[in-house]
């Protein structure tokens, strides 16, 4: 009964949905191409029924031993023999009562020293210990016409029982006491060319994220963690002398600092040049330290013993780095699943091979006999997601590669391409902007995709921006006329050809003269002639500003030799996706800049050289992380408006009167805020059986504060209502309070003056978010010094007008003084 009714009279003719949403970044190690597209779950199956197993050893193929096969290979062999099963005795497993004990059971003769015969009197009454090392125990003996096949089975089984996995097959001689062995058999894999015992093929024993399968030394991640030397020296422009170790130049570590210039003399380390000039032997020595100096490695080995305080172990953490495992070489696997084999390859092989590659060996996988039918829809489930993956452009991607490392687009895709795997039939699909991080170039193939997934019979609902998607469409609707509450209505619903011909500019990007670059206009009396690849690679750039110059730049699949990037304007770094862009701008350009400016990083793009940085006080980058998911993020918050407002109403002479702080008009600390619901205006009612709902809080009416902060009003407005009250009616209250205007009309350049001051940033979509950041940007006031700013594709999930928009606002940060670079 305290649940809200629904904003809908009635909706009805629904087939089955799969809501494929904008998802958060992925930021698990152990997140691959392979497990987010479920192939890697396939292939675990596919090795464990199909994979030939070979020995860890030797490398030798293993031929898995069951007690059918041993039987098949007795009778085929030796069905003119007579012939005897004996197991191998294991003394420490005879027991108190040693072969006392197995005459009881009935196993009354034994083989020794190449004779069959009854236990001697002399080893009745021995013990275990004192028994022959060489000794079996004879579990069965066969004639011709006694050798039938369950007899056989019964005691190869037995045997295998006693032996500990281990049976011998004697050959009888005709006087019946003679015996030579013919046969060994070896429960389960083994290798018969060194007896090495192999592990039996099962699905976990090829899953890096499961303890039968991963590497021990490295658990699955494929790396070990260790110092990081770029981390320890982080400026490697400096001399030892001027503290170029930067533990060395903390207070409490400069007796460390001191012994090093004390002893570095002596081993012949000179600490007058840069690091940088210093020879492999020197730094070396710097490190791992001698009989007189430990090394900046004894200084950490003496603190791993003092882990347990928590400031060391963030200390620790500083310098950490990673190498790739030196057991498994980065595969994440152990030996034993390495071992195994489908047509001459691994399964490490074959998450190495770039996917249109692995595609094409896996069309040709062909399986002798039943083992074909066994794993026949596996395979069939492997070549369909990776068809789907090679179609929407990711061919060039391998299985092993992390989800981490993946441009934006690149993970939409295997998204879109993960969740369409899969052949329904009579389904809804719903899809909220398919194409975000996607080059124009990679939407025709996700347009290809949606219409072969309509022909199978399914409905595709589509949010989208992109032209060539609102083109491909077979209905459009457009909501309108602009956003937030000035938003909701149906504009147009029809096809698509009869809106674009009415509107033809309505998906198109049109910026305003004022807002456009300054054009090079050609003099009078000249022409512009076309230009050649030569004259664009030898054509200098303007020394019209800062600008950022490369040199040999090599990360992920980026290959850059030389590159100078002006940043007088706007900057932008272009490509279809997977091509290296955000490479470039974050793991290069970025990370290089937080190590140049001596702050802790990791995973930083390797580059010989990056000149510039010095033309600039700060390095910003706006990227594709999304805001906070948490209710008590708010728009107000990014823009630092809400410490004013409640500087105001707590100088109310009502708020005076109650003695009323500040804080307690803020719903995040104790105080003003109602302690039913801790501020947040809802509560979680917990549902048996079914999701958690949730609903208004019945002490506070889902106003968040008490009913004495609540009756505080300032220019005719309590906090709650001025936190429902949009950016522009907000920027108008208070014009004539020059702070707030200032810290509210950057919400308006980027065209979020409808948002409510309090509406939480979970609730706003991937154009508002991205927008929003760049909003908290324009609202910080004056700098000292020029700031480059770095956008990793600003324009995700923004209309045409929005990008208009947000191209006045960058234009307003060059004003400023600011440098742009856009992917």
């Amino acid at each position: 009964e305290r649940l809200e009714r629904p904003d809908a009279d009635y909706i009805g003719h629904l087939e089955p949905p799969l809501a494929l949403k904008q998802a958060a970044a992925v930021r698990n190690a152990r997140s691959t191409v392979g497990t987010m597209s479920e192939i890697a779950d396939c292939l675990q199956l596919l090795f464990a029924y199909a994979g030939e197993p070979h020995c860890v050893a030797c490398g030798e193929p293993l031929i898995p031993e069951s007690v059918e096969s041993a039987v098949d290979r007795i009778l085929a062999l030796y069905s003119q023999d007579r012939l005897c099963v004996a197991a191998p005795i294991a003394r420490d497993r005879l027991g108190r009562e040693g072969v006392s004990g197995l005459l009881r059971q009935g196993y009354a003769r034994t083989i020794h020293e190449g004779r069959l015969s009854e236990w001697p009197e002399a080893w009745l009454a021995a013990r275990p210990a004192d028994l022959p090392s060489d000794l079996s125990v004879v579990i069965d003996r066969f004639t011709r016409s006694s050798l039938k096949r369950t007899r056989l089975a019964e005691a190869i089984g037995a045997a295998w029982h006693m032996g500990q996995g281990r049976t011998v097959v004697y050959a009888i001689d005709p006087d019946g006491e003679g015996a030579r062995p013919i046969e060994t058999l070896r429960e389960g894999a083994v290798c018969r060319a060194c007896g090495r015992k192999g592990e039996p093929p099962r699905p976990p024993l090829f899953s890096a994220n499961n303890p039968l399968g991963a590497c021990p030394t490295c658990q699955g991640f494929g790396r070990l963690v260790t110092i990081d030397r770029d981390k320890v020296v982080p400026d490697p422009r400096r001399t030892l002398r001027n503290d170029a170790i930067l533990p060395f130049r903390m207070p409490s570590r400069r007796g460390w600092y001191r012994r090093l210039m004390k002893k570095a003399p002596d081993a012949g380390v000179r600490t007058e040049i840069p690091w940088s000039d210093l020879t492999r032997e020197e730094t070396d020595w710097v490190f791992a330290g001698d009989k007189t100096f430990p090394g900046v490695d004894g200084l950490f080995r003496k603190l791993e013993r003092k882990r347990y305080r928590m400031h060391i172990r963030i200390f620790l953490a500083r310098f950490r780095g990673y190498v790739p495992c030196t057991s498994c070489r980065g595969t994440r696997l152990r030996p034993e699943a390495l071992a195994v084999t489908i047509g001459e390859k691994n399964l490490s092989d074959l998450n190495e091979m770039p996917i249109r590659d692995l595609r094409a060996f896996c069309e040709s996988l062909r399986f002798p006999g039943r083992r074909e039918a066994r794993v026949r829809p596996v395979l069939r489930e492997i070549r369909s997601r990776l068809r789907c993956l090679d179609d929407v452009g990711l061919g060039y991607l391998t299985l092993a590669r992390t989800v981490r490392t993946l441009s934006g687009g690149e993970t939409q895709r295997l998204r879109l391409a993960s969740g369409m795997g899969s052949s329904l039939t009579r389904a809804l699909y719903v899809l909220d902007e398919p194409t975000v991080g996607l080059h124009a170039r990679d939407a025709s193939r996700v347009l290809d995709l949606l219409r072969e997934i309509a022909r199978a019979g399914n409905t595709v609902v589509v949010v989208e921006h992109d032209p060539a998607i609102v083109e491909g469409a077979d209905h459009l609707i457009v909501l309108g006329p602009e956003g937030g509450d000035a938003g909701g209505e149906l504009i147009y619903e029809g096809p698509p050809a009869e809106f674009l011909e009415r509107e033809p500019e309505f998906f198109r990007t049109v910026v305003p003269p004022s807002q456009q670059a300054p054009s090079r206009r050609t003099p009078p009396g000249m022409r512009v002639l076309p230009e050649t690849a030569a004259d664009r690679r030898n054509k200098p750039i303007a020394a019209r500003g800062p600008s950022l110059r490369i040199v040999d730049a090599r990360a992920n699949n980026l290959r850059i030799e030389q590159l100078e990037i002006p940043l007088a304007g706007i900057a932008a770094v272009s490509g279809v996706s997977g091509s290296g862009k955000s490479t470039l701008v974050e793991e290069v350009i970025y990370r290089n800049w937080l190590r140049y400016a001596g702050r802790p990083v990791e995973n930083v793009g390797e580059a010989r050289s990056i000149s510039g940085f010095e033309s600039f006080e700060e390095v910003a980058l706006i990227g594709q992380e999304p805001l906070g998911r948490s209710a008590r993020s708010n728009a107000v918050s990014f823009v630092k408006v809400l410490p004013l407002l409640r500087g105001l109403l707590a100088a109310t002479p009502e708020a005076r009167e109650r003695r009323l702080r500040p804080r307690d008009f803020s719903f995040n600390v104790p105080g003003g805020r109602c302690e039913t619901c801790k501020g947040l205006g809802t509560v979680v009612l917990e549902m048996h059986f079914l999701p958690d709902v949730e609903v208004a809080c019945e002490a506070c009416r889902g106003r968040r504060f008490r009913d004495d902060v609540i009756e505080v009003n300032y220019r005719g407005r309590n906090i709650q209502t001025l936190l429902e009250t949009t950016a522009d009616e907000a920027s108008r209250l208070f014009r004539d309070f020059e702070e707030i205007a200032r810290r509210l009309r950057p919400l308006q350049e980027v065209g979020l003056g409808y948002l409510r001051l309090g509406q939480p940033t979970s609730t706003l979509s991937g154009g508002e978010a991205q927008r929003l950041k760049l909003a908290s940007f324009l609202a910080e006031g004056a700098r000292k010094g020029r700031r480059l700013v770095l956008f990793d594709e600003p324009t995700t999930g923004l209309h045409a007008r929005d990008i208009a928009r947000l191209i006045a606002a960058m234009r307003a940060l060059i004003a400023r003084g600011d440098s742009v670079l856009v992917v």
